[in-house]
């Protein structure tokens, strides 16, 4: 049963792929290629490269988590605040969190590790500065091969290149452009993964950027010079 489980599972991913190449707007399809990949060896490598790194072993202690959003509250902390910014690039995308299938943690390592990259995924576009299109999709998954080991970030960006070649050779250089720099913020950034988020609501943005080594202005590669805030551990403070 779990052969043909597996087998029907496969048939869909492949099938998402084929639908993401013509049109990489289909979050559900998407979905589709994690759950395959978060069930498999590929998922468990990726759990594997946080359990098995010694700089993320107070994560799985916090465990830390989002909670519940209120995009009205977080409205309410000050203009360039991290929960201010991030609930205005939603309501001003027309976005919601709940339109994300979470993934729920069930106390596993892998529960947590891949409901707390699925609930944080926005806030990562808010911190980069990428934005929601295509190209800056595609950036920030550059951002994420940077980061770690990210197989769905690896297919998402195949994808997006076999979009670019067939359907959308006029953006070819914006979409190369945005790829090349998230490649290198992701690579440059200390971890995202494990960062309490939730804690920084009413931080600056820019401290949080300065705090996790990516620049003031995430649109250039100039870096604001810090030394207190220059640790890893600190970043995960």
């Amino acid at each position: 049963m779990n052969a043909i489980s597996n087998a029907i599972s496969g048939v869909r991913a492949v099938a998402a792929f084929a639908t993401l190449v013509r049109d990489p707007n289909k979050l559900e399809q998407v979905f589709a290629i994690l759950d395959k990949l978060e069930k498999g060896a590929s998922g468990q490598a990726v759990v594997n490269t946080f359990v098995q790194d010694d700089r993320f072993k107070s994560v799985f202690v916090k465990r830390p988590r989002l909670g519940k959003l209120s995009f009205d509250e977080l409205l309410k902390l000050p203009e360039g605040s991290l929960g201010h910014s991030f609930a205005s690039d939603m309501r001003r995308r027309g976005l919601d969190p709940a339109a994300v299938q979470q993934r729920q943690d069930d106390g596993t390592n892998a529960g947590y590790v891949f409901a707390h990259l699925r609930e944080t995924h926005d806030i990562w576009h808010t911190a980069t500065g990428f934005d929601v299109d295509v190209a800056g999709e595609l950036g920030l998954q550059a951002f994420y091969i940077g980061q770690f080991e990210a197989r769905l970030s690896m297919v998402l960006l195949s994808m997006g290149l076999l979009n670019t070649a067939f359907y959308a050779t006029s953006d070819y250089k914006r979409r190369m452009a945005a790829i090349a720099h998230g490649w290198q913020l992701g690579s440059e950034a200390h971890p995202f993964f494990g960062f309490d988020w939730a804690a920084h609501w009413s931080v600056p943005l820019a401290q949080v950027r300065c705090k996790l080594a990516l620049p003031i202005d995430p649109t250039t590669t100039a870096r604001k010079p810090t030394t207190a805030n220059s640790a890893f551990e600190q970043a995960l403070a």
